[in-house]
């Protein structure tokens, strides 16, 4: 385990999360955060295309039974062509995620990802560098050790963290105390190969939660997910979503 000190929390805000994705070398004019303001299916497919999907939701005991309950019968194969990192310090959940929906959500469509995600005068952005570094790693090691070592290394970035305290401190009403446990986490939802995926930094890796519903697409299958979630944590959820 890391000795670094946790991190400072982020906000749950698209203002916090566009603000990173430009610090890191994401192109936010083409591609960038919203808020979800219902789960009304004529309303989400509004929002589309959606790539990834961002949830905050209350570290309370019933919904991370749920996501237990899920985790029993999910399937866990490989997808190793999927960006993964681990949460091995406070604070960076949400940064995480960020970068979860940033590398993996627009992977599948190479022109999209190209304007994206640009490279700049041939110098690679830092979402760029944290893409090879995964890479990397999973080539020359072995997988369970590849993810741990990449974690590490995103975690002792100095720009990745100049980044995520700059957001963290800028665009907050009031920001999460360093160290302090929040009651709230972060995760991503992205589709892959026709399934509903999370990735979670805490997890072992990325979570299949079933076949994505063509009638609803992503956003409509990933909301369907997600109200079980809002449905038994209550007014818990209330400050969260």
């Amino acid at each position: 385990e890391t000795k670094q000190e946790a991190w400072i929390p982020l906000a749950s805000s698209p203002n916090c999360f566009n603000n990173l994705a430009t610090h890191l070398g994401a192109n936010t004019n083409i591609l960038s955060f919203v808020d979800i303001l219902c789960l009304d299916i004529e309303y989400l497919h509004s929002l589309s295309p959606c790539h990834a999907l961002l949830l905050t939701y209350p570290t309370i005991s019933v919904c991370e039974g749920l996501l237990k309950q899920h985790d029993l019968i999910s399937s866990t194969t490989k997808m190793d062509d999927l960006c993964f990192f681990h949460q091995i310090i406070g604070g960076t959940c949400g940064t995480i995620a960020v970068i979860h929906a940033l590398v993996n959500g627009v992977k599948k469509d190479n022109v999209l990802f190209k304007t994206f995600i640009p490279v700049d005068n041939n110098k690679s952005s830092l979402l760029r560098k944290l893409m090879m570094m995964a890479t990397n790693n999973d080539d020359e090691e072995g997988e369970g050790t590849s993810k741990q070592s990449s974690s590490h290394q995103l975690i002792e970035m100095p720009e990745l963290h100049e980044a995520h305290d700059r957001c963290a401190i800028a665009t907050a009403t009031k920001p999460g105390i360093r160290g302090q446990k929040q009651g709230r986490h972060f995760v991503c939802f992205i589709e892959h190969e026709g399934s509903l995926v999370m990735l979670d930094g805490r997890r072992q890796g990325p979570v299949q939660y079933g076949i994505i519903d063509p009638t609803v697409g992503f956003i409509g299958t990933a909301a369907s997910f997600i109200s079980n979630i809002i449905c038994v944590a209550g007014d818990s959820m209330a400050s969260y979503f």
